[in-house]
C-alpha cells in the first residue's frame, strides 16, 4: 500500500517519543495524532478510490483508532508530568 511509509513514519515517532524526558513528550505525541488522522483520511480516500475494500477499511481504521486512544492517554500523562498534576 502506499501509505505504508506513513505507519513506519507513526512507528519511528512513537520510539523517538518514547526515549524523551517525560516533560518533553507531549508536544512529540502530538504529532504522532496528527500523523494518525492522515492516515485515516488516506485510507477513507483508498477505499473510495476501490484501491482497498470497506472492509478492509473498517478494520484498519479501528487499530488506528485504538492506536490513537492510547497515544491520547500516553499525552495525557506526559501533560500531567509536565504541569505536576
Amino acid at each position: 500500500m502506499a501509505r505504508k511509509e506513513t505507519v513506519h513514519e507513526i512507528l519511528g515517532m512513537i520510539i523517538e517519543t518514547n526515549s524523551l524526558p517525560n516533560e518533553e513528550k507531549a508536544e512529540c505525541l502530538d504529532a504522532i495524532l496528527i500523523k494518525t488522522e492522515k492516515l485515516k483520511i488516506y485510507l477513507r480516500l483508498a477505499c473510495d478510490l476501490k484501491i482497498i475494500s470497506p472492509g478492509l477499511l473498517g478494520k484498519t481504521a479501528s487499530e488506528i483508532e485504538t492506536i490513537g486512544t492510547q497515544i491520547g492517554a500516553w499525552k495525557g500523562w506526559a501533560q500531567s508530568i509536565k504541569t505536576g498534576r
